[in-house]
């Protein structure tokens, strides 16, 4: 036994015994992680490709230590939005040789941050006298259940465990006692980590600020002290933050209005029920309702957690006259209920009733992060408050009761964790490092020396992807895969995005390259002569322009399931001299036209060609059994919504199919998929009709905001149809045409 007491005389000693506890325990669950970090992946498609990719490409091939040039050619991108950790990756930049190991570092990396957090929270708990194993056991439950270990399949930068306890440390410390050390190393803290994520390091901001102001709140409020904290520690980084992107960040026209403020959020059962099939899932879900969860706002806390709110939810009732909350774990619980609170999109509910648009708060689109804060903070409010309960009203059997309580903790959190484990990691991890070329197969291999062999100015994936401007987007980041690996491999960028915010007039100039009735000098002038490469992968979700681009192409050879292809800057202009033969000019008179098996809607006196709602379902269209003679057709249509802001375009068109026996709905594409110009879209989408069955095209969206429709043309899609509109107005299947004079 005394041995056991010695080494727990001393703290240095008792951090030292549990950094390699905690080591151990994750050595033993993530064995295959620990040994082989260099040469898996976690997983492959989407995400989790594009922030390894990001990741890799800057520090080995990007020129500039603030321009990557990997994504979204010719216009490149600044480096916060890539979601490659610019922290890291400016320091493994000046370290060549580390290149060879950076997958590896990267997973040790945030493994390494899980390690440390029980060592963290060790310091919080003593800073409050809690029992040296009391704060070893509980130091140790805390991270096992950590909310940001779902993000370690692709959120890299968003992964690290250590960020949120290492600032509730340094506020406590700046509770106790503030000095000038803690101040500079606080303002550090929170904007260095802007540049691993920015996410991260504007939540530290807000923690900080509501901590400082709620403290004083609750003490005597000293005014110098409070503006002088919340200026440096809060606001400071914020501001330094600021800077930096508005003097380096030279790419216009980022969206205010991303996606998911509405969506992306948290609520009650995220946080108070399982959701990984854990032992106590079916009990807490016959107490709490559970509905829908939204992945980005799970934040589960852990059954023991419950039950200890529970129990000092009564404790405090019993003992209201008699017991005292202590006032920072009390300010710090304040702050975390807050900011659940906002991770639950009730300010967003809240403005909207209002009618009062703030920008900054557009920003954060997937609100239910900020429940993490809640889950670090939760349990250093209980150990502390329960501690100081027993120490207060039972001062000789305090550790009688909490040595009990923190081996229960470790103990419930241990059994959850083997489930939560399991959910993440079961199906992670077995993919091979693809960006280390030995690993390589065979058909990757040949494909990438063919392309160097070709040595093009940049690589065009289809099915093409931009995601990421949160207005108009191209799907298909699930292929990213192959296109990534090439351009990694050959060091060449990709005419395509998977980014956080992209420029919307970047996005619309690089998703327009594929719209061939548009001028594309502007973007074409900034190609050089070289040919481009298209990396073609098999897919059922190619669109209209894409087909049409394909056929511009010059197949060179195909590897394995992948088809490469060479085309040349001018095949992206419209060429009258291949299709002028192919087109059929229609004079309309009236406001529809049904000719040549062309049909042709300018407008009606119904939804959705009158003023209609997203949220809504209108029928466009409908196509009768045997109305027209089976085929492949095109049917496009000209969408308008209220203004042009970017936020109201989130609508859907749906092919519904009944054959007499079945109904089903046979394809859902999103009206963003195509595209913009100056005041509307122009969707078109190729279609297969069959003579038994009926069609009916339905548009339905999410938002609820206003929009309406006309030009409505189905045609053969063996078929180009110029439409006179009137003497000054021609369409050319459907899209406005200019800059070219087409001779008939």
């Amino acid at each position: 036994m005394r041995p056991l007491i010695k080494i727990f005389n001393k703290d240095w000693k008792v951090l030292l015994v549990l950094f390699l506890c905690t080591f151990l325990y994750y050595f033993i669950y993530l064995k295959h992680i620990f040994l082989n970090a260099n040469s898996i992946l976690s997983t492959v498609g989407g995400d989790s490709t594009k922030n390894y990719f990001t990741y890799l490409y800057h520090i080995v091939n990007d020129k500039e230590a603030l321009n990557f040039t990997g994504l979204n050619y010719p216009f490149g991108e600044h480096l916060v939005y890539t979601d490659c950790q610019p922290l890291l990756t400016f320091i493994l930049r000046l370290l060549p040789f580390t290149h060879n190991y950076l997958i590896g570092i990267l997973h040790l990396l945030i493994l390494f941050s899980y390690v440390i957090t029980p060592c963290i929270y060790y310091k919080i708990f003593r800073l409050f006298n809690v029992n040296v194993l009391v704060a070893f056991l509980s130091g140790l439950a805390i991270v096992i259940l950590s909310p940001q270990w779902m993000r370690i399949g692709g959120h890299f930068g968003l992964a690290y465990g250590c960020c949120t306890p290492l600032l509730i440390y340094f506020l406590i410390k700046y509770s106790l006692r503030p000095t000038k050390q803690i101040y500079i190393t606080v303002l550090c803290l929170n904007f260095l980590l802007f540049f691993i994520h920015p996410y991260i390091g504007m939540g530290l901001c807000l923690l900080t600020l509501l901590y400082l102001v709620l403290f004083e709140f609750v003490n005597k409020i000293n005014w110098l002290k409070l503006l002088t904290a919340t200026l440096l520690m809060g606001v400071m980084p914020i501001i330094m933050f600021k800077v930096f992107m508005f003097i380096t960040d030279k790419h216009i026209g980022r969206s205010d209005f991303p996606f998911g403020a509405e969506v992306y959020i948290s609520n009650v059962p995220s946080i108070f029920v399982s959701y990984f099939d854990g032992p106590f899932e079916h009990f807490m879900k016959q107490i709490i309702k559970v509905g829908n969860r939204e992945w980005e706002g799970v934040a589960y806390v852990g059954f023991f957690n419950n039950f200890l709110i529970v129990l000092l939810a009564i404790l405090t009732l019993v003992f209201c006259r008699k017991y005292r909350f202590n006032k920072i774990v009390f300010v710090l619980f304040l702050c975390g209920t807050i900011m659940l609170l906002f991770s639950f999109g009730l300010h967003t509910q809240l403005l909207k009733n209002l009618n009062i648009e703030v920008v900054i708060l557009n920003q954060f689109r997937a609100a239910g992060r900020f429940a993490w804060f809640f889950y670090y903070i939760l349990p250093v409010f209980l150990i502390v408050s329960l501690n100081k309960f027993f120490t207060d009203l039972f001062n000789k059997n305090t550790l009688k009761w909490m040595i009990p309580i923190a081996l229960l903790f470790l103990s419930f959190n241990l059994l959850e964790g083997h489930y939560y484990y399991k959910m993440i990691f079961g199906n992670t991890f077995k993919v091979k490092n693809v960006f280390n070329y030995n690993l390589l197969n065979d058909a990757e291999k040949k494909l990438i020396n063919t392309i160097n062999a070709i040595n093009p100015q940049a690589i065009l994936p289809m099915p093409f992807y931009h995601y990421g401007s949160e207005v108009i987007d191209r799907t298909g980041t699930d292929l990213c895969y192959i296109s990534m690996l090439a351009a990694y491999h050959c060091k060449l960028p990709i005419i395509g995005a998977h980014l956080s915010r992209t420029s919307v007039p970047e996005s619309i100039e690089e998703i327009g390259l594929l719209n061939k009735y548009i001028s594309h000098h502007k973007i074409l002038n900034k190609f050089n002569k070289k040919a481009i490469a298209i990396i073609q992968t098999p897919s059922d979700s190619y669109m209209l322009d894409e087909h049409n681009l394909m056929k511009q192409s010059n197949f060179v050879n195909q590897f394995g399931d992948y088809k490469l292809f060479t085309i040349n800057k001018e095949d992206f202009d419209f060429n009258k001299n291949k299709i002028d033969n192919t087109y059929t000019l229609l004079l309309l008179k009236g406001s529809s036209l049904d000719t040549l098996g062309i049909k042709f809607i300018k407008t009606e006196n119904r939804k959705p060609f009158i003023t209609s709602f997203e949220k809504d379902y209108e029928r466009l269209y409908t196509i009768e059994k045997g109305q027209v003679p089976a085929g492949k057709y095109i049917i496009s249509f000209h969408y308008y919504f209220k203004e042009f802001k970017f936020k109201y375009i989130e609508c859907d068109f749906i092919v519904a199919k009944d054959d007499g026996e079945n109904a089903i709905w046979e394809s859902i594409t999103s009206i963003r998929r195509t595209h913009i110009y100056k005041e509307m879209i122009v969707f078109e989408k190729e279609i297969t009709i069959e003579s038994n069955s009926k069609y009916d095209f339905v548009l339905k969206g999410m938002l609820g905001e206003p929009y309406h429709v006309n030009n409505l043309l189905l045609r053969p899609d063996t078929i180009n149809v110029i439409i006179k509109l009137d003497e000054k107005t021609s369409l050319i299947n459907n899209h406005p045409f200019v800059n070219i004079a087409i001779g008939l």
